[in-house]
C-alpha cells in the first residue's frame, strides 16, 4: 500500500538514508520504495533543510565569491581563502549534514552576497586550485558592463566548467548492452526506464556517440559561475532550483540562461578537482537518477522549455561568445 504521489508509507530518514548511502544496493532499495517519478519528486521536495551557516572573509565588495563548503577550517576551504584572497568570500558551511543541499547553500551565500552590493558574484566549489592569479579575473570583470551582461565564462582548462554540455536520448546499443553486460549499468537503465527519464544528461567518452543521441548542446557554469548583480537580485538570490539534491543544479541553471545574449568569455583560467567535495562512485551514478527524473519532470510540464535551447543559431551548438 502506497500513499498519495507513489511513496511508501516509510519515514523519511529512513528513505533519506537509503538515498544517502554509499552502498548501491541501498540505491536500488531507495527507488524501490516508489510507484511513479511524481512520488521521487514529491520526496525531493519535501525533503527537509540540512545546516548552513554563514562564515565570511572580508574583502574587495565589488566582486564576491560565495563558496559552498563541508567544513570552513578544512584544507579546502584554506585554499579558497588563498585563491581568492582580496575579494570578499562568502562560505556557506554545511558540515557533516545527512540533508546538505548544495542548491540551497550556493542560494543562501547569494542572498548574502547582495548586502555588499557587488558589481559580480562568483559561485564557486571549494574544490578548485590556481592557475590564474585571481587579480586577472578582477581586472577583466571591471572592464565589462554588468548591467548588460548576465553570466560570464572563465576559460575551460579543466572539465569542471565552461564546456559544452551534451542533453541526448539512449540509443538501442546502449539498451542492449546495457541489458548484455548487466549489474549497475542495466539497473540503472531499468531504472531510468521505470520513472520515464528520457533526457538524459550526456557524459564525455569514446563510445557516447554509439551510446547517445545528442539532441541539445549548451555551455554549463558547472562549478564556477560567474554572475551579474542584477541577475541576482532579480532573483531574489534564488538562481538554484532547490529540489536538486547534489546533482544537476549548476545544469538546470545553465539550460535556463543557455541563450547567447548576455553572456561573456574572460581569459582566465582556474582549476578544478571535480567531484573532491562531494565524491564520484557508483552510489552517486545511482543517486543521480533521482535528478535526472527531477529534470525530465521540469521538461514535461514545461518548466524547462526546450525554446530556451532554440534561441541560438540551432539547438545543438550553443557557443561561448568572447566579450
Amino acid at each position: 500500500m502506497t500513499q498519495p504521489g507513489g511513496v511508501a508509507p516509510t519515514g523519511h530518514d529512513e528513505l533519506n538514508a537509503l538515498f544517502s548511502s554509499d552502498n548501491p544496493d541501498d540505491l536500488i532499495k531507495f527507488y524501490n520504495r516508489f510507484d511513479d517519478y511524481e512520488g521521487i519528486v514529491q520526496w525531493m521536495r519535501n525533503r527537509p533543510h540540512g545546516r548552513s551557516v554563514i562564515r565570511e572573509v572580508e574583502g574587495n565588495h565589488d566582486v564576491v565569491v560565495v563558496i559552498p563548503t563541508r567544513d570552513f577550517d578544512s584544507g579546502l576551504a584554506a585554499s579558497c581563502r588563498n585563491i581568492f584572497k582580496g575579494l570578499q568570500i562568502v562560505f556557506v558551511e554545511s558540515g557533516a549534514d545527512p540533508y546538505f543541499n548544495l542548491a540551497r547553500n550556493c542560494n543562501i551565500g547569494l542572498g548574502d552576497a547582495l548586502k555588499f552590493d557587488p558589481d559580480w558574484v562568483i559561485v564557486s566549489n571549494d574544490d578548485v586550485y590556481r592557475i590564474d592569479d585571481i587579480s586577472i579575473l578582477d581586472d577583466r570583470l571591471a572592464r565589462l558592463k554588468s548591467e548588460r551582461i548576465r553570466t560570464v565564462f572563465a576559460r575551460p582548462p579543466t572539465p569542471g566548467h565552461s564546456y559544452l554540455l551534451k542533453i541526448a536520448k539512449s540509443t538501442a546499443v546502449r539498451n542492449l548492452m546495457s541489458a548484455l553486460v548487466g549489474g549497475l549499468w542495466r539497473e540503472r537503465v531499468l531504472i531510468q526506464r521505470r520513472f520515464k527519464v528520457e533526457l538524459i544528461i550526456g557524459h564525455q567518452g569514446r563510445r557516447y556517440p554509439l551510446l547517445y543521441k545528442t539532441l541539445y548542446r549548451f555551455p554549463n557554469g558547472g562549478d564556477f559561475f560567474i554572475f551579474s548583480s542584477a541577475l541576482v537580485r532579480g532573483a531574489e538570490g534564488k538562481l538554484f532550483d532547490e529540489t536538486y539534491i547534489n546533482g544537476p543544479e549548476d545544469i538546470d541553471l545553465s539550460w535556463r540562461l543557455a541563450a547567447p545574449e548576455g553572456r561573456s568569455l574572460v581569459d582566465f583560467k582556474i582549476g578544478s578537482m571535480s567531484g573532491s567535495s562531494i565524491g564520484t562512485g557508483k552510489a552517486r551514478w545511482l543517486r543521480d537518477v533521482a535528478n535526472e527524473v527531477y529534470l525530465n519532470y521540469k521538461v514535461r510540464n514545461g518548466l524547462l522549455p526546450l525554446a530556451a535551447l532554440s534561441s541560438a543559431k540551432t539547438q545543438h551548438e550553443l557557443r561561448l561568445t568572447s566579450g
